[in-house]
């Protein structure tokens, strides 16, 4: 008797699953450029994002001083959007808002204008769009607002804070109904007890199951209608840093740097597959006071610098706000020390406190 396994990967997408809302910066620099404080601007400009509402960094991250929100996964997006209440002292005021992604804006994504009359109690408008987007990953998404009517030139401004949801739907594909007999050396097993390791060939995904067993002196068994088993294979691609954060206290502006040393910080893989990990870094950023530094290459004013050194070496490299190569091919339960340098602002706005998030992506080798 001999037992032979087919299996199939098949494509079935994901459920919805809600990964952030957030807020505008409401009754405080609202939108980009010089209208700062006015959703009516003569022209385009672009609603800015409290960082502070983010709920999951694997799937977004604020970029452009919290103008745009960028994507870090392939895949499908649901977008809700709701303006702020707004409101203005002038008559016939009319903002409109539009979806843009990679500067580009989206077809149909432009609202009707949010017309506000200010006569009889009708002094406040707002505005609703819901939007489905296929991204890729590092896409930016941004909400451009104008004025609808260029013969007025009244500013508008927000009564509360306006929301941005947006919802991720992950889809697996593959050889969608298409069974296939396992190419493995113990397939078809020819001995009890039957069994078999399946190593998911394909990756992460869908797999169905069916076997077929052909007993001596009886008529083959013929395949199912459906599967006997199905399951899914999700690596694990968890990494771990070591200290979660470095508290460089009281520092001088100007030409000055500050580094850890000695391997102060620790990345491991933690998943089950190895692994590729990438780095970017935040600009820095007081969300109380507002006050910030631009992430350059090159210090100046109110621009800082961040570096990386691997292992201990002598090499330094820039860490920029899109992610960069930091290591390839980690194995399973490896790890890479490494320690940072930044360099301070040549000169500065104010002296406020500042806090920079340097983030990790770790993606199947």
């Amino acid at each position: 008797s001999k037992l032979s396994v087919g299996d199939k990967r098949i494509n079935t997408p994901d459920q919805i699953l809600m990964k952030q809302a957030a807020k505008f910066q409401a009754n405080d620099t609202q939108v980009s450029g010089a209208s700062a404080d006015d959703w009516n601007p003569d022209t385009t400009e672009y609603a800015l994002w409290n960082a502070a509402m983010e709920k999951d960094t694997n799937y977004y991250y604020h970029g452009d001083g919290n103008q745009n929100i960028t994507v870090l996964q392939d895949g499908l997006y649901l977008l809700s959007f709701n303006s702020p209440r707004l409101t203005t002292t002038g008559a016939r005021e009319a903002p409109q808002f539009t979806i843009y992604v990679n500067d580009e804006a989206q077809d149909g994504s432009r609202t009707g204008s949010s017309y506000i009359r200010d006569t009889d109690g009708a002094d406040e408008s707002s505005t609703v769009l819901t939007y489905a987007l296929n991204l890729s990953a590092d896409d930016d998404i941004d909400i451009g607002v104008v004025r609808c009517n260029p013969t007025t030139v009244t500013a508008v401004d927000d009564q509360d804070e306006g929301v941005i949801i947006i919802e991720y739907k992950g889809e697996i594909s593959g050889n969608e109904g298409t069974w296939t007999k396992w190419p493995d050396a113990s397939n078809p097993d020819t001995e009890s007890p039957w069994s078999w390791n399946f190593d998911f060939p394909n990756g992460t995904g869908y797999y169905e199951f069916y076997s077929i067993g052909n007993k001596s002196g009886s008529p083959n068994e013929t395949a199912p209608g459906s599967a006997d088993a199905i399951c899914r294979l999700i690596e694990n691609t968890t990494i771990e840093i070591t200290p979660a954060q470095w508290d460089i206290g009281t520092t001088t502006i100007g030409s000055n740097n500050y580094s850890t040393s000695n391997n102060y910080f620790n990345l491991t893989n933690n998943g089950t597959v190895l692994l590729n990990i990438q780095i970017k870094a935040s600009n820095a950023t007081n969300v109380t006071t507002g006050a910030s530094w631009n992430l350059t290459s090159t210090p100046g004013f109110d621009n800082y610098s961040l570096q990386y050194n691997k292992s201990g070496g002598f090499s330094w490299t820039n860490i920029n706000q899109t992610y960069d190569t930091f290591v390839t091919k980690l194995a399973v339960s490896g790890s890479q020390t490494f320690d940072l340098n930044i360099f301070m602002a040549t000169t500065a706005t104010n002296g406020d406190p500042l806090s920079i998030t340097v983030t990790f992506r770790s993606v199947v080798s």
